[in-house]
């Protein structure tokens, strides 16, 4: 298996949206260090994936702003952050996350 090595986690949840709207999804996110066994964030939206910020991407030791824009394609739209590290020790967060239209 090519994942063995790897320690995911996820949080995700299920958002009401108006279908064909663009929107700001904006969150924060801290890696404890930057390195390439750190890991990185996955963003998906309906189980597609649409961004990725890693360890190194922004920097380390502090939270730091992402922004993904989107148009919603439904309703209801599942938000699914998966966080993958390959260190059982990392410390890797998201916080103050936001999902806006854009009117």
């Amino acid at each position: 298996d090519p994942d063995a090595g790897l320690n995911p986690a996820a949080v995700y949840q299920d958002l009401r949206l108006v279908s064909g709207v663009s929107y700001n999804l904006r969150f924060r996110t801290f890696f404890d260090k930057c390195t390439t066994d750190e890991g990185f964030v996955g963003v998906m939206l309906n189980r597609s994936p649409v961004y990725t910020v890693d360890a190194c991407d922004k920097g380390a030791g502090a939270f730091k702003d992402n922004l993904v824009q989107f148009v919603a394609t439904s309703d209801q739209t599942e938000l699914r952050f998966d966080f993958i590290t390959r260190e059982n020790d990392a410390v890797i967060k998201i916080d103050n996350v936001s999902v806006v239209p854009l009117h």
